[in-house]
């Protein structure tokens, strides 16, 4: 992000199921938002597959 110049703005909790992102690119505002259980979902699993715990892609 760094490289394009695209600024994250901390997380804020939207309600207690979603979390939302802000981003700048080159001067605009753009907003996403996740569901909290998925995005901890995909890090547990992301950090299985780091550590080797037969988790497959």
């Amino acid at each position: 992000m760094k490289e394009l110049r695209i600024k994250v703005a901390d997380p804020v909790r939207v309600n207690e199921e979603f979390i939302e992102y802000s981003y700048y690119p080159h001067g605009y505002k753009g907003k996403m938002r996740f569901w909290d259980a998925a995005m901890v979902y995909e890090g547990t699993r992301r950090l299985r597959q780091l550590f080797n715990f037969n988790v497959q892609l």
